[in-house]
């Protein structure tokens, strides 16, 4: 029989759909935190908690994967801090 291993991670930048689509493959054992930042460049809303950014695609597939998906504001240090 085998081994179906879990995954958890912190998905920062997730605008790599090989690394997405890698994640979605573990379904309902993806633990996963994803930043829901907010930013903007030159007046113009720019950041992960758009509807359209690479993030919220993201968390909305793995939601519907059956994974357990968390949105959070990450901070620059606590990024450092888990590299």
């Amino acid at each position: 029989m085998p081994i179906l291993a879990s995954r958890s991670c912190d998905g920062y930048d997730l605008n790599e759909p090989d690394i997405a689509a890698g994640l979605e493959r573990f379904k309902a054992r993806l633990r996963v935190i994803i930043d829901d930042s907010s930013s903007k460049e030159d007046g113009v809303p720019n950041g992960h908690d758009l509807a359209d950014s690479a993030e919220s695609r993201s968390a909305k597939r793995f939601k519907q994967s059956g994974a357990a998906v968390k949105r959070r504001q990450f901070k620059i240090s606590s990024i450092t801090k888990s590299l």
